[in-house]
């Protein structure tokens, strides 16, 4: 009885020494693994420049990328494709960088442009002093190799293995070499065409708060004795919540009293024009979508309603104002803009004579 105990005690403790054995060796193998890959992968990245387009001819810019990969025969590494976009990836030589500009501003408006640089002649001079030093090791390890008495020895074995050891670095470092060398003179070229017209994100609000003021003046066409003076102007509040842009405003026009009208006429003419206004603005996809720090041109509209005051006399009448406008300078957080409206008073003696051109300069900040 104590003997089938004892073996099977035996056979227990034997299973248990093998898991402790299998346990350690399971883990060196998956570390050596992560460590080889690490090592592999080290070195695989291509310097990147990556161009997001919106074209309004989808078809065309398909077609013109297409061809400009087949007439420079350039290697097609990934393309995908939906309803309303396309992407490419391919690698082009270094020195074609610049084409690839032109072609992406050619096929429409290029909404973002990212370069990811990588500093692979860095790694390649570094890859190249290893190889130099891992084969001087292993010189010298083999010099003690031969100079040992006897193979029995256990420092035998030690410098062998560390011999075989140095061998495994070096070949990796040898193909890391070659794979570097290979991507040293390339670019990895990733174009990604949306289709401007279904795109969703062309009509995507983005809110903003920037309070401002402006400076405005009227010039009214076709001023009325005893009803509008030539000119008019004041300081009004604008206040811009979306990047599109768009903006209330609100403030006062003073007559700028240009002209002598007697006492009797005097307290019928329009002295002061109180206005509150919602208006718009749009970019042009020809001319960078208001993208530019400098010189960004749009288009505009106002709609609102004026409070006309003389001295015997008070009345209201809504207006349309169409306009252009031209940023001086913008960055994240100031804006300095200038345009010009048509005032148009919606009512028939106000539209005959108080109509105008009216421009302004504003202030805006981030707040």
């Amino acid at each position: 009885m104590k003997s089938k105990i004892h073996k099977s005690n035996s056979v227990t403790n034997t299973r248990f020494c093998k898991k402790l054995i299998f346990i350690p060796a399971f883990y060196l193998l998956t570390l050596t693994s992560l460590a080889q890959t690490a090592k592999q992968d080290e070195y695989i990245y291509l310097n990147e420049q990556e161009y997001t387009v919106y074209s309004s001819d989808y078809k065309g810019a398909r077609s013109q990328v297409e061809e400009f990969i087949r007439q420079k025969n350039y290697t097609l590494i990934k393309q995908e494709e939906t309803k309303s976009s396309h992407y490419y990836e391919f690698n082009i030589p270094t020195a074609d960088i610049r084409k690839i500009d032109s072609l992406t501003t050619g096929l429409g408006y290029v909404s973002n442009k990212q370069l990811t640089s990588f500093n692979n002649e860095d790694k390649l001079e570094a890859a190249r002093i290893d190889l130099v030093t891992q084969e001087n090791k292993k010189k010298e390890y083999e010099i003690m190799l031969i100079k040992m008495d006897s193979v029995k020895s256990p420092k035998y074995y030690q410098h062998w293995e560390r011999i075989r050891d140095i061998e495994t670095d070096i070949a990796w470092t040898k193909k890391k070499i070659n794979q570097l060398e290979k991507i040293s003179p390339l670019y990895r070229v990733k174009i990604s065409i949306n289709d401007e017209q279904n795109n969703p994100t062309s009509t995507r609000i983005s809110f903003v708060h920037m309070p401002g003021v402006q400076y405005t003046c009227l010039f009214t066409e076709n001023p009325k004795a005893g009803f509008s003076d030539p000119m008019y102007q004041g300081v009004f509040l604008k206040y811009l919540f979306t990047k599109g842009k768009s903006y209330f405003s609100l403030g006062v026009l003073k007559s700028a009293g240009m002209t002598n009208t007697s006492d009797s006429l005097a307290g019928k003419t329009t002295s002061e024009i109180f206005n509150i206004a919602f208006g718009q603005d749009f970019y042009s996809k020809h001319f960078g979508r208001g993208s530019n720090r400098f010189l960004n041109l749009y288009v505009s509209y106002q709609v609102g309603a004026s409070l006309f005051f003389s001295k015997n006399n008070a009345m209201t009448i809504p207006f349309a104002n169409p306009g252009v406008g031209l940023e001086i300078f913008k960055n994240k957080n100031i804006l300095i803009d200038s345009n010009v409206y048509y005032y148009l008073p919606l009512s028939e003696d106000y539209t005959r004579n108080m109509r105008g051109w009216m421009p302004s300069v504003s202030l805006n900040f981030v707040f």
